[in-house]
């Protein structure tokens, strides 16, 4: 219902992408339809199309974060997007919110998602026990995601794009980012000997 009001703030934003001379942002498109014959994922199919459009004219890429939906779906969106011409949606790859979610395996989800991931948010995160619950952030390093899978992936993949660290939880955030960069300098360090 908000969708005109979202279009102009979208251009706006665009704006200061560009003056700024960012080459992507990260955006959340929502929850994408699993199934290509629900009417809702020909609207929302549109609506990121007019996104990337409005980027692109100003040499922005958007990055859908992942997180709500299998890999597979994700993939098939994008697909969808090259289909409408919009060449310039890719991926920030969000491991935790995979977990969080209860959506996918992250490593497994990443390994499919490589060749189009732009951006990568640091997060991990441990897996509700409870269906249909939120998961636990938590500390990088001390959830499920393998990061040395992680790391490993991505290098193999050539990935240059920004290891970008997202705190939402937690009493001390600054320390606990400081905690992770440790782990995932640790990581690296082990895949690159």
């Amino acid at each position: 219902e908000h969708w005109e009001e979202n279009l102009e703030l979208a251009k706006a934003t665009a704006d200061i992408a560009r003056m700024m001379g960012l080459k992507g942002v990260n955006v959340h498109a929502g929850f994408l339809p699993h199934d290509p014959a629900d009417p809702d994922f020909n609207k929302l199919s549109g609506r990121v199309a007019t996104l990337a459009e409005v980027f692109g004219e100003r040499g922005v890429s958007l990055y859908l974060e992942t997180g709500q939906e299998h890999a597979r779906t994700l993939l098939s969106f994008l697909q969808e997007m090259k289909n409408r011409g919009a060449y310039n949606v890719a991926v920030n790859f969000d491991p935790a919110n995979m977990i969080l979610y209860d959506m996918d395996d992250p490593i497994e989800a990443l390994r499919l998602l490589a060749p189009h991931v732009r951006q990568v948010h640091v997060k991990d995160a441990k897996r509700t026990r409870v269906k249909g619950q939120w998961g636990e952030e938590v500390i990088v390093g001390t959830g499920e995601v393998d990061w040395m899978a992680f790391v490993r992936i991505l290098a193999e993949a050539d990935f240059d794009g920004g290891y970008i660290f997202e705190r939402e939880a937690g009493a001390d955030r600054v320390g606990d980012i400081a905690k992770g960069i440790a782990a995932l300098q640790a990581a690296m360090e082990e895949v690159a000997s």
